[in-house]
């Protein structure tokens, strides 16, 4: 699947990391309580999941289920929780579907996040541009951790987090670069 375009003010696009390795303290403390939580190789199921654990960034966390379309032999996504500081970013999105909780050009690039973590069974970070409720964009941290019921994928955790105002984003070439330095 073509990478969207759509997800970025002057083309300047999203990047993928799948080694996880986050700017933001939140991403960091997901995926070592994620990776804390797998066994051998394999996945964590939801169930090993444990929120006290990870009390101080709960505000910043997402469960996402994977809802089966049977009559199209695909998949749709409903984002079950969405901590208060999604939020405050994204609106109520808590029981909504992706493809209509957000608008054209998030949902395109989260669609696509979502879609590789399932397809390619694989837990992914992208930096990209996200178009929040007040409608400015920002760039943001996504951060999809998958979690399994036996072989399936039924459920993923994540966080987003975004650079505020006060704090200028980077472009995403500079967020990978400071990362890298």
């Amino acid at each position: 699947m073509p990478r969207p375009d759509a997800c970025s003010p002057g083309a300047r696009g999203s990047i993928d990391d799948p080694t996880l390795n986050c700017l933001h303290p939140v991403g960091n403390e997901l995926v070592r309580h994620w990776r804390s939580l797998r066994p051998g190789d394999g996945f964590p199921s939801e169930d090993a999941v444990d929120p006290n654990a990870i009390r101080a960034i709960l505000p910043h966390i997402l469960m996402i289920d994977v809802v089966h379309n049977e009559p199209h032999n695909s998949f749709k996504f409903r984002y079950r929780l969405a901590g208060t500081e999604v939020t405050r970013s994204y609106g109520a999105i808590t029981g909504k579907f992706v493809d209509e909780a957000l608008r054209p050009a998030a949902r395109e690039r989260y669609v696509w996040v979502l879609d590789r973590v399932l397809g390619e069974r694989l837990p992914l970070r992208n930096i990209g541009y996200a178009q929040l409720i007040e409608q400015r964009w920002q760039i943001s941290e996504v951060v999809v951790l998958p979690l399994v019921d036996g072989d399936d994928i039924n459920v993923m955790i994540g966080s987003i987090i975004r650079w505020y105002d006060d704090n200028p984003p980077p472009t995403v070439q500079e967020a990978w670069t400071r990362q890298a330095g």
